[in-house]
């Protein structure tokens, strides 16, 4: 579990603490600049809410919990590198590349460790 609050935790403060200085960028254009923010809104209230679950289903030993976890996992991390394979293919690795594959590996190492709890033998 620690994993996981580590890489939510991280992934709040590197979204609100990077991001929002494109905002200022003269280069990007308006519209890209709405993408920006609709990304940062979703990123953290998925933390915000991948947090709640983790404090709360996921503790107790919900399986679904653990679901709920992988789905936003996913959708977080995934998307991110996604976006960058599909957006910039050929662009050089950046630090903000280097920051989320920290954290991807992170929030994903977290899942494997807790796995067994949630699929293992049923006593």
């Amino acid at each position: 579990m620690a994993f996981l609050l580590f890489a939510l935790a991280a992934l709040i403060v590197v979204v609100l603490g990077r991001f929002p200085g494109h905002l200022t960028d003269f280069g990007w254009p308006p519209h890209a600049k709405a993408h920006l923010i609709g990304q940062i809104g979703t990123t953290v209230a998925l933390a915000i809410a991948s947090t709640g679950i983790l404090v709360g289903p996921f503790r107790a030993g919900k399986r679904w919990g653990w679901w709920c976890m992988a789905f936003i996992g996913l959708a977080v991390f995934g998307g991110y590198w996604i976006a960058r394979a599909m957006a910039e293919p050929d662009a050089p690795l950046r630090s903000g590349d280097a920051t989320f594959a920290v954290l991807s590996v992170c929030y994903f190492f977290g899942l494997a460790l807790s796995g067994p709890n949630f699929f293992g033998e049923r006593k």
